[in-house]
């Protein structure tokens, strides 16, 4: 387990079966679990990339009253034993090395996470493509994954544009303000 933010932190997975356990970049993992008696099924998106993690990973979020993610941090040790659905979901990406694409991703908070996947598999495995990343935070301290973005901004410079925008930022904050909303979306979709 990494703590991503304060609130924020991406737990590893040992895949059982890397031959059967397959996914796509963006997909979700659902994790069942019984914690005081009491069964919670709760789906969290891989931030891994396929091909290239030999864990799976997701990032969580805590939140006030979040019962299975704050169980999972606050008591989840190595070692432990999870179980866990087969990966789901259609809000995904199939990378191919002779496809040459410009994606344009948009998340906030920890909707970064299927993204992160997305981001590291389109960089190392479509070579010719181009992803630009528009994401929204409170401010520097809730950026998830903000070292590994910078890092993969200076390991592919033509290739990875970053825009943080945010929505509460400490009076330094060079970057965007604002939220995501959908007047900022039609604005960056226009231009």
């Amino acid at each position: 387990m990494v703590d991503e933010t304060e609130a924020a932190y991406t737990l590893f997975l040992q895949n059982p079966d890397p031959e059967a356990f397959t996914y796509l970049p963006g997909q979700y993992l659902t994790l069942r679990l019984t914690i005081n008696g009491k069964e919670y099924r709760r789906a969290f998106s891989l931030s891994s990339a396929p091909g290239l993690d030999e864990l799976l990973a997701i990032t969580l979020k805590r939140v006030p009253g979040g019962v299975v993610s704050n169980y999972l941090r606050d008591y989840l040790r190595p070692g432990d034993t999870l179980e866990v659905m087969r990966p789901m979901g259609h809000f995904t990406i199939d990378p191919s090395p002779d496809k040459s694409r410009h994606y344009l991703l948009m998340g906030a908070g920890s909707g970064i996470s299927p993204l992160m996947s997305m981001i590291r598999a389109v960089l190392h495995h479509e070579p010719l493509s181009v992803v630009s990343l528009w994401y929204g935070n409170r401010n520097q301290a809730d950026i998830i994954f903000r070292d590994q973005l910078t890092e993969l901004q200076k390991q592919y410079p033509s290739r990875l544009f970053l825009y943080h925008t945010l929505s509460q930022p400490e009076p330094d904050w060079k970057g965007f303000r604002g939220r995501l909303d959908g007047e900022r979306v039609y604005d960056l979709i226009c231009d």
